[in-house]
């Protein structure tokens, strides 16, 4: 009687899906940022209480994306941290680290703080599907399909730009070892994602910057970059989601998986590949386990 129930619900789930993609053949993206909604606030408001391990490994590489030199791995303590938004305001959820190992050991006190180690916060990335966020986004449909045995709508979206499209923002920064610089190009984004065409669920969010985009190097940090011009020519992120399930009580949600994000720049900046990888995921003193 149990399997009978389970099934009935999967064939009733599979025509509901089929009954959304005949529905939103038109191509209409609204009913399915709709749904995308509805999946991350109930998401949010249940990652609240959640912690898991992040493993985050920096890999030089070679412009042909081939390794150069060895990597480095930091382990985190991750949990999310989700701030309502006020009245007129843009919600805001960040993602929270606690390092616990540098290549697999505890820091010591000669581990001097790097300006190339990951930040103690990043934002969770969901968080520009939300109303109040998607408005700076055009989204448009781009076709249904399947991954991972489940239908899926994918849309493209790209990042809506004035006429006067604004200058690429740099911010610099130096360690003892190391200079570091981080970009800010509005208007240059674009990607694509799949979502889950009966749940709204996203399992899949890619990203890319199209260039190439100059930035000016500031005389002051010339004689660390050796350039007056650096040039990206490459910047992409890809990151996956799988179902975890937890007990006591049992429920079971879409959670990031990986992570790997790739720049490419010219003029002294190290070509990089930083991989995010998630497991462990628990509920304060109960346990998750993903589901393959």
């Amino acid at each position: 009687m149990r399997a009978r129930l389970v099934f009935g619900f999967v064939a009733a789930a599979a025509l509901a899906a089929g009954s959304s993609l005949r529905a939103e053949k038109k191509g209409d993206p609204r009913p399915v940022l709709d749904r995308v909604v509805t999946h991350i606030n109930h998401y949010y408001s249940r990652a609240q209480s959640l912690v898991g391990h992040e493993e985050v490994i920096r890999q030089p590489i070679k412009v042909d994306l081939t390794m150069e030199g060895f990597p480095t791995r930091y382990g985190y303590q991750m949990r999310l941290e989700w701030t309502p938004p006020d009245v007129d305001d843009v919600p805001k959820a960040t993602m929270l680290r606690e390092l616990l190992t540098v290549n697999g050991r505890r820091p010591k006190p000669k581990d001097k703080p790097r300006c190339s180690q990951p930040k103690e916060t990043w934002e969770e990335p969901l968080a520009m599907f939300l109303p109040e966020a998607r408005e700076t986004w055009t989204f448009t449909w781009a076709g249904t399909g399947r991954m991972d045995g489940r239908p899926t709508i994918s849309l493209d979206f790209q990042e809506k730009v004035d006429k006067a499209k604004p200058k690429p923002h740099a911010e610099w920064d130096k360690s003892d070892d190391e200079a570091c610089v981080s970009f800010s190009i509005p208007g240059r984004t674009r990607g694509r994602v799949w979502v889950d065409a009966e749940s709204g669920e996203v399992l899949r969010l890619d990203e890319s910057i199209f260039g190439p985009v100059d930035i000016d190097v500031p005389r002051e940090q010339q004689k660390y970059w050796h350039t007056s011009l650096l040039t990206l020519d490459r910047w992409t992120k890809s990151i996956r989601y799988k179902r975890v399930r937890f007990d006591e009580p049992v429920e079971s949600m879409m959670l990031p998986e990986s992570i790997q994000q790739i720049s490419i720049i010219r003029g002294g900046a190290q070509p990089m590949r930083i991989t995010q990888r998630f497991k462990d995921y628990r509920r304060f003193l109960t346990g998750g386990r993903l589901i393959e």
